[in-house]
């Protein structure tokens, strides 16, 4: 893990030298890009390449839960570049409206560790998530918010 501090100016590596942090603040560095980032970074629709990945993180006939909300994927796969799914949820036995099939474009493939780190953002010190690579969890959560939405959860 490197250890650098960030000034106004941009950022300096501390390592060994630690006298010269006196003037500002020290933080831990973010953690560092995972397999597929970088992968992603090889291609030229990143969209694509992350839609195609979540496609195949998740089968159709899985079933999650969120809170007391449970969610059955049905159908699940790409339609040119988008992500296309078709989703069933219900709350408490009660069937709750879906907008299907749903699509996302460049969906996201990380979420929260549960880990922060510091950054100074308008000369302010502010907590900000860490985040790991897990199409599923990921998919999950873009689902879930989805329902949310649509049913004013």
């Amino acid at each position: 893990m490197n250890i650098y501090q960030k000034t106004s100016t941009g950022f300096i590596i501390a390592g060994v030298a630690l006298s010269l942090a006196a003037a500002g603040v020290i933080y831990l560095s973010p953690p560092e890009k995972g397999v597929e980032e970088i992968n992603i970074e090889q291609v030229t629709d990143k969209g694509e390449y992350k839609s195609d990945l979540l496609s195949k993180s998740i089968n159709k006939n899985t079933i999650f839960q969120r809170g007391d909300v449970l969610i059955e994927v049905l159908e699940i796969g790409l339609k040119d570049d988008l992500l296309r799914v078709v989703i069933n949820a219900s709350k408490g036995g009660e069937v709750l409206k879906v907008d299907n099939p749903l699509y996302f474009k460049n969906p996201p493939i990380k979420v929260p560790d549960g880990t922060k780190h510091k950054e100074l953002i308008e000369d302010k010190e502010v907590d900000i998530d860490n985040f790991k690579e897990s199409p599923a969890e990921a998919l999950e959560e873009i689902l879930w918010q989805t329902v949310k939405l649509q049913n004013n959860l």
